[in-house]
């Protein structure tokens, strides 16, 4: 039962303790630094300025998913602790196990979404509490729920304690690698990308000739104070190449997961494609 994994869920505890600590060492275990050179270096300083507040952001959301993940841990030792009392009659508690769980892992696939202030923190972890103390003491519901998969489930109740306390720290390790090797292909050539479009929009305001300038920086063409002589630090297209840049540092998963099937389909077909050379 858990009880058997109450080491398990102390040393999760103490994993996801380093997650809330304000230590510049942790901070760039669980959250590394994404720098990026540009050419100007008064863009360099606006860049790395928009970075640091979009990595405090983030280090701040897992800061308070880790204090979520202690809070579970914490509960967890304490259902540990009644475990042998609670477990006199498993019909009531199969069902407040398996419902809390549920709704853990359901948090837990949404954290990034939800979890944007601890006071929703707080209420998640007051409502998972609280559906699992209703749920033991309604006798009725609990005999009419009893199908035969939630009993199944409850018999592997410590595969998934093992889950549930894993997969936050699963999924975060998975984002690291992203965004450590996927992103480095990704970033230089998003970022070489938004570079070539922000020189030739500024190439074109320096003629006052549109052509070939992208539908973004033709929306702010309008706001330039001088067309006849930009300052290409201080031009509204600044602004839009900057939140590009800091847009391409910080993809979401999907799209780093996407750019590296993509990069791998098309590593794959060149080789078939080079195999197929050869043998004619």
């Amino acid at each position: 039962m858990i009880g058997q994994f109450s080491s398990f869920i102390e040393l999760c505890a103490a994993v996801y303790f380093t997650m809330c600590l304000d230590s510049e060492k942790f901070k760039l275990f669980w959250n590394p630094d994404r720098k990026v050179s540009v050419d100007s270096i008064s863009l360099q300083d606006s860049i790395n300025e928009s970075v640091e507040i979009t990595r405090d952001n983030e280090i701040l959301g897992l800061r308070r998913m880790g204090v979520f993940m202690i809070v579970l841990c914490f509960l967890l030792l304490v259902l540990v602790g009644f475990e042998q009392r609670l477990t006199a009659d498993p019909t009531r508690f199969a069902v407040p196990v398996i419902v809390s769980y549920g709704l853990i892992f359901i948090l837990e696939l949404i954290h990034n979404r939800i979890f944007k202030f601890m006071k929703v923190v707080v209420i998640s972890l007051t409502v998972i509490l609280a559906v699992f103390i209703t749920l033991w003491f309604w006798k009725g519901l609990n005999s009419s729920l009893q199908f035969s998969f939630v009993k199944g489930l409850y018999e592997r109740v410590d595969l998934l304690t093992i889950i549930i306390l894993l997969f936050p720290l699963v999924v975060h390790v998975a984002r690291l690698w992203l965004r450590s090797s996927v992103q480095r292909g990704y970033l230089r050539t998003k970022v070489a990308k938004e570079t070539a479009e922000y020189q030739k929009a500024i190439q074109a305001l320096t003629i006052g000739k549109p052509s070939g300038v992208t539908k973004k920086y033709l929306a702010a063409w309008n706001n330039v104070e001088n067309p006849k002589d930009p300052d290409p630090d201080t031009t509204p297209f600044t602004d839009l190449y900057i939140n590009s840049v800091v847009k391409a540092l910080y993809p979401s998963d999907l799209k780093l997961l996407c750019s590296f099937v993509w990069h791998w389909a098309i590593k794959i077909w060149n080789w078939i494609i080079g195999l197929f050379r050869k043998k004619n």
